[in-house]
């Protein structure tokens, strides 16, 4: 301050995790603020140089504009990523999210000898000191999201059955038990990981489940965006255990006589824990603050969005996949499920996905399938929410979406494309509007998927969401380029597809610009739908007959009204109602 620093606050070092957590009440986000941070012995001197510095942006709520960078999958291959963070810093995004596997390690399965927990956190830790140096001209001047995700916590799959320890059985393998749910390493090392990457984050005011030591929610509003964040493996269900003819294998189904869309639909399996789906639903009608638009934020997409040869299927398919010739389109692939996507539990990815469309959210993911954007559905492909599955910061193997046609009309010389309406291996609906698929010529070297980040632009006053996704060249000083078929724009009113069966009337508001609506059918007290609209008119649709009420206004302030008794007419019949949010002052 002034041209000099002062001190705000001290904190030790977590010997365990070797970190360090500061919590300044008041910042003042007004202002870009420079800082640095001395680590070693109390401050003596002035003279001290051992210091981190970086500067704490501004929020930038004024500007009407945020942009967050999605990346996931880091690797120690293409280490420190030169080009990667140089094309980022070029973009400058608001918002870094890190969306799994920023810690690339050494799955347990893969373990010689027993597990030692000495040994792996010493692993871990040197690869997240990698991740930090890697980052960290990103990282000291803007803020930063991370969701672990399986191979963080040293597994190849995993289904965290809200922290519980994998059971060992005699003579059953370290994927069997994998596959039969929880983590296969200690407790310590999973509160290590989560200490490292999500202490940071604001945790939830309500308390954690009974027995849970980690809620896997998180909720953060910046520059008017509202972001719920959620672990989508700390609790979810292991399909071993609900669906043993399935015969499932690393999270693969070995029979191929099971029937996936309907046996597989197991009801009491959970994509999230209780306690992270009630925290979901007060967030879908949370629109205090100014808050004007909302996304949520997870590890994987829910779908599966994999195709494999006819016949083929498991992990291994997917490494000797020969690659595509530019332009090429295989003629027997056939939608594959991954039973670690979100896409399985479908009752439970169901519940989600019409939550997030209550909210008129977008979903941005980490994983699940080739760079894509594609609308989720329920009762229809794309009648519900947008969302991003990211391309992976270093690829690995090979994912691609290239779904034979069910059916082709006689005399058809049209080539088979892969956007369109779809249905998942699990039968869960969808609209893919964008997609890229990964193409090679050596057929010996083994074909990797598409590495790169993508951007998410936010835009207040039109209330239009930019995806892109950018592609890193394998080779030296080579620029990110926009992938084929990007930008995909979209706007707010997207993230519902479905078709009304008639409007309430047209609500004219004065006293107050951009309100939040929200209906509600009065007989069930069900949501319909909850968002701050754009403009002062707004008529609401609706999608069943029945009798609503209307919530309008600033949520939590005098200027909050609830119309009752409305019932819906058809677009042409007009009718209006004002309200009016002046406050009239009391003698």
């Amino acid at each position: 301050r002034g041209g000099s620093y002062e001190t705000l606050t001290e904190a030790y070092v977590n010997r365990k995790s070797w970190t360090a957590l500061f919590q300044i009440e008041g910042w003042e986000a007004e202002r870009d603020l420079a800082y640095r941070i001395y680590a070693g012995e109390r401050l003596a001197s002035s003279g001290a140089t051992n210091y981190f510095s970086g500067s704490i942006r501004k929020e930038p709520s004024g500007a009407g504009r945020l942009t967050l960078a999605m990346l996931s999958n880091h690797q120690e291959e293409g280490y420190p990523h030169p080009e990667l963070v140089t094309s980022l810093k070029n973009h400058n995004p608001d918002l870094l999210i890190f969306a799994g596997n920023q810690v690339f390690g050494r799955p347990a399965t893969l373990w010689r000898g027993a597990l030692d927990y000495a040994r792996a956190r010493q692993e871990y830790l040197r690869q997240w000191l990698l991740f930090g140096w890697a980052f960290s001209d990103l990282l000291n001047d803007r803020p930063a999201i991370l969701i672990p995700d399986a191979r963080d916590f040293f597994q190849l799959k995993l289904w965290g059955e809200g922290g519980r320890q994998a059971a060992a059985e005699n003579g059953a393998d370290l994927i069997s038990l994998q596959d039969q749910g929880g983590f296969l390493m200690p407790e310590e090392f999973i509160r290590l990981v989560l200490e490292t990457q999500t202490g940071h984050l604001p945790l939830t005011s309500k308390p954690v489940e009974e027995k849970a030591f980690y809620s896997g929610f998180h909720e953060l509003n910046y520059a008017g965006l509202s972001l719920a964040v959620i672990n989508d493996r700390f609790n979810k269900s292991a399909p071993g255990p609900f669906l043993p003819e399935a015969r499932i294998r690393n999270g693969w189904p070995q029979n191929p006589e099971f029937n996936l869309k309907k046996a597989a639909r197991v009801k009491d399996a959970r994509l999230l824990s209780a306690q992270q789906l009630q925290l979901l639903k007060e967030w879908v009608l949370d629109w205090s603050d100014g808050v004007w638009f909302k996304a949520c934020l997870s590890s994987s997409a829910f779908i599966s969005l994999l195709t494999l040869p006819e016949g083929q299927q498991g992990e291994e398919a997917l490494w000797q996949l020969p690659p595509l010739k530019p332009g090429e389109y295989p003629e027997s692939d056939r939608p594959a499920a991954d039973f670690n996507t979100g896409g399985w539990p479908q009752p439970a990815r169901d519940e989600i996905v019409n939550l997030l469309r209550q909210a008129r959210a977008v979903h941005l993911c980490g994983a699940g399938g080739p760079p894509a954007v594609l609308k989720y559905g329920l009762e229809k492909p794309g009648d519900a929410t947008v969302a991003l599955v990211a391309p992976p910061i270093q690829a690995q193997v090979a994912v691609r979406w290239t779904p034979a046609p069910a059916t082709r009309r006689i005399g058809q010389k049209k080539e088979p494309v892969a956007t369109g309406n779809w249905e998942d291996a699990f039968g869960n609906k969808f609209n893919l509007l964008v997609v890229n698929n990964p193409t090679g010529e050596d057929k010996t070297a083994g074909l990797k998927s598409i590495s790169g980040f993508s951007l998410v632009t936010f835009e207040k006053s039109s209330r239009q969401i930019t995806f892109e996704s950018y592609q890193l060249e394998e080779k030296e000083g080579a620029k990110a380029v926009l992938m084929p078929g990007w930008p995909a724009v979209v706007e707010q009113k997207e993230n519902e597809g479905r078709k009304p069966v008639g409007y309430l009337p047209l609500l004219k508001f004065s006293g107050l610009k951009d309100p939040v609506v929200q209906v509600v059918e009065e007989k069930s007290g069900a949501t319909v739908y909850c968002f701050r609209i754009r403009g002062a008119e707004f008529r609401p649709p609706v999608y069943q007959p029945g009798v609503y009420s209307v919530k309008c206004g600033e949520p939590g302030t005098e200027r909050w009204k609830v119309l009752t008794g409305l019932r819906p007419q058809p677009e042409a019949v007009k009718k209006t109602l004002n309200v009016d949010f002046n406050l009239t002052i009391k003698k």
